[in-house]
């Protein structure tokens, strides 16, 4: 049976100590290599560029489809770029200097357990004022 085959290939042991374990290996075996082939089949990739054959459009349109979806890809970021200006971190523990230094770098405010409610509000007031109104 190809279940045992693939067993005995990939396994320590003997399928005969247990045999419902190839069997379990096999349909495994089955259902993630149909899910994987399932995957590349609906891949945008793959089917936008066998759709564009299929219709008849020219090389250099199908060519085009890789520039504008990576391009799709970025446009989540740039709606969310506002809401990550007004983003602030506060550590749970002590923050390392390289972590600091990086928020330091990037811009990003940032705050070091135990906060005190007053400087919490301080913080919060100066990232409202400068990323704008708050949402």
């Amino acid at each position: 049976m190809l279940s045992q085959t693939l067993y005995r290939l990939t396994a320590d042991r003997d399928p005969g100590k247990d045999p419902k374990a190839a069997r379990r290996f096999g349909t495994e075996f089955l259902s993630l290599s149909a899910t994987k082939i399932a995957d590349g089949l609906i891949d945008p990739k793959l089917v936008l560029a066998w759709l564009f054959s299929a219709s008849g459009v020219p090389g250099y349109l199908t060519g085009a489809l890789v520039p504008v979806r990576e391009a799709g890809a970025l446009l989540p970021q740039l709606a969310l770029a506002e809401m990550a200006r007004k983003l602030g971190f506060v550590t749970g523990d002590t923050m390392s200097p390289q972590a600091r230094g990086f928020l330091d770098g990037a811009g990003r405010p940032c705050l070091e357990k135990p906060v005190a409610p007053a400087e919490l509000r301080r913080l919060a007031r100066a990232m409202l004022e400068k990323g704008g109104q708050a949402t």
